[in-house]
């Protein structure tokens, strides 16, 4: 039966336990879990405290797995003892179907995933405290009890604390078409929606994402078709279809939106929309397509009205119709409100036989203009025999983007020739330049097989990737363990990079009256020794004009600057000193 965790009977017993602490070498990381079997599919969510829960499969039996759970806190020390807290030991059947993870207002962990215990597919939520405690019983609370297979559901927290959640629902009926459930559930575990509400029609509905927006509703994508094959010789294609529902379950959009135009998306391609939000009720929306014999990814911009605001099959990150660009991170940044993709880009090399990957990045404006060139940003350069995959893309504090991937490559070790990976971490700014002096650091570079690598949010002045491991199983491939590693905004690896933390945070930086006509204060507090630049930028990132540039004291500092001079509208100004930045916004009217 599963209990409270009593931490503090553990910390007195089995001290020697929670002294996992982020590590600051590649090569060892921090082990979440390795023991006999696979450990897979490793989630993350990171509280504003900087404690985390992390989430995997375990396998004890052929092809079944339990679900798992640890807590850290902020410098990367267990919580829960060695092997954490075991959520759920219903059957699986498999972990090929997607679950999800996040942390609510009240810093509790949400996971949803499906089990067998029915004899079906069924989908379950549960709602952990971070003493570990069940809030919705032990088992969780059943969000469907039926005969169907339903896989990947996926959550969302609303402004008032309670929860909705989706999933698919294959009938295994080729007669009856797929389609799309949804269920809110009170932060108590009560139904709130009683029947559940459907998208359905005379197509195949399914792969939803599903995101929460300011105006307190949710946005909804997902792929449409007809069929799954060809019919009499003619070709079957999918299209990406957007709906915004409230949290009475009712359909806000008089229809659902098609966001793609053209046959783009051969049916049973592993497509799935990725949405971000705009800030503003509405959402970006990402998916791949397979364009003129190569694959290419595609954003589009729709507004809270469902009026899509780019052209009618959104806008291409890259025009370069000879490589492929796929496997694509979507980030949006409220710094500018605008997005950031990044990909991998292929190209073959037809004279020396070769496969060539590289990293890609495109910023694009809120009219859909692509910032970085039409052929994007190489980040990391076409590479020979080397794949580079698995890219994360996720906001800092500041006007820039944490960049994660992996990069996989052969090893030779007569007689065996063997896949390798490691894990690296960029930080790129506005501009698509490298912020770290040290382009690309390198967060694991054990040579060992890593998959399923997910990135945390950035919270306390870090970032946190999580990732199943081969390296003490090398020969067998499904042997994994789940390791993680902190990468602060600096990019230090280690405890160390959470004692910036207070350096950050106690440097303010404002400016009053905001907005203002005429002129403004700025304020700023230092707490060290340093050089110190003030510099003004458009929204979409231009500089404008450096506001102070030299040497500062500890203390708190004010200087007026004159908004005569510049146009109305939205401008950011940043502080950056020699170990940090910080920005704000400043709004002038006339």
């Amino acid at each position: 039966m599963k209990k409270r965790i009593f931490t503090y009977l553990m910390l007195i017993c089995f001290p020697f336990l929670l002294f996992a602490q982020w590590s600051n070498d590649p090569l060892l990381n921090t082990e979440i879990m390795d023991t006999i079997g696979e450990q897979v599919l490793p989630k993350i969510v990171v509280h504003t405290n900087g404690e985390s829960y992390i989430s995997w499969f375990s396998e004890f039996d052929d092809f079944n797995y339990n679900v798992y759970m640890q807590r850290l806190d902020a410098n990367g020390n267990k919580l829960w003892g060695e092997n954490g807290l075991l959520i759920s030991n219903h059957p699986t059947e498999t972990w090929f179907t997607d679950y999800d993870l996040i942390i609510d207002q009240d810093s509790c962990a949400i996971l949803v995933t499906q089990d067998y215990r029915t004899g079906y597919s069924n989908v379950f939520a549960y709602r952990i405290s971070h003493e570990g405690e069940f809030f919705w019983g032990n088992n969780g609370i059943a969000l469907t009890n039926d005969e169907y297979f339903n896989p990947s559901p996926k959550v969302v927290e609303t402004n008032k604390g309670d929860f909705i959640f989706i999933w698919n629902i294959d009938h295994f009926d080729t007669s009856q078409n797929m389609k799309i459930g949804l269920q809110r559930v009170s932060k108590n575990g009560d139904i709130l929606w009683g029947n559940d509400v459907i998208i359905s029609d005379s197509f195949h509905n399914y792969e939803p994402d599903i995101l929460f927006t300011e105006d307190d509703n949710i946005i909804v994508a997902w792929n449409r078709t007809k069929c799954f094959d060809s019919i009499l010789g003619q070709a079957c294609f999918m299209h990406i279809h957007a709906q915004k529902i409230d949290t009475n379950g009712n359909f806000v959009w008089q229809n659902n939106i098609q966001i793609d135009t053209g046959n783009l998306l051969p049916s049973l391609s592993n497509i799935k929309p990725v949405l971000e939000n705009d800030g503003n009720g509405g959402a970006y929306i990402m998916w791949e397509a397979e364009y003129l014999f190569s694959t290419t990814t595609f954003v589009q911009h729709i507004g809270a009205d469902g009026n899509v605001q780019w052209a009618a099959n959104g806008k291409e990150v890259s025009t370069l119709q000879e490589n492929s660009h796929s496997e694509a991170a979507l980030c949006y940044h409220d710094g500018f409100n605008q997005v950031f993709v990044f990909w991998q880009e292929y190209h073959y090399d037809g004279v020396n036989l070769q496969d060539n990957f590289g990293v890609y990045g495109q910023r694009l404006s809120g009219t859909g203009h692509r910032l970085w060139g039409d052929a994007g940003k190489a980040l990391v350069e076409l590479t020979p025999d080397t794949i580079f995959y698995n890219i994360r893309a996720k906001k800092s504090s500041d006007i820039d983007i944490g960049v994660f991937f992996k990069k996989e490559y052969f090893v030779i070790n007569p007689p065996d020739t063997l896949f390798k990976t490691k894990i690296n971490a960029m930080r790129i700014d506005h501009q698509g330049e490298f912020v770290w002096e040290k382009e690309k650091i390198v967060l694991s570079s054990v040579e060992s097989g890593k998959m399923y690598m997910e990135v945390s949010d950035f919270m306390s002045s870090q970032w946190i990737a999580v990732w199943a491991d081969n390296r003490n199983d090398p020969q067998f491939e499904y042997e994994t363990g789940i390791y993680a590693q902190n990468i602060s905004i600096v990019g230090n690896l280690g405890p160390t990079g959470i004692k910036e933390k207070n350096k950050f945070t106690a440097n303010t930086l404002l400016n009053y009256p905001n907005p203002f006509k005429n002129s403004t204060t700025i304020e700023y507090k230092i707490t060290e020794t340093c050089n110190v630049n003030i510099s003004l930028y458009t929204l979409q990132g231009h500089f404008v004009k450096n506001i102070f540039n030299g040497i500062k004291t500890p203390g708190t500092y004010t200087m007026n600057i004159s908004g005569n001079e510049l146009s109305p509208g939205i401008y950011i100004y940043k502080l950056k000193t020699d170990n940090y930045n910080i920005f704000n916004k400043m709004v002038i009217i006339k």
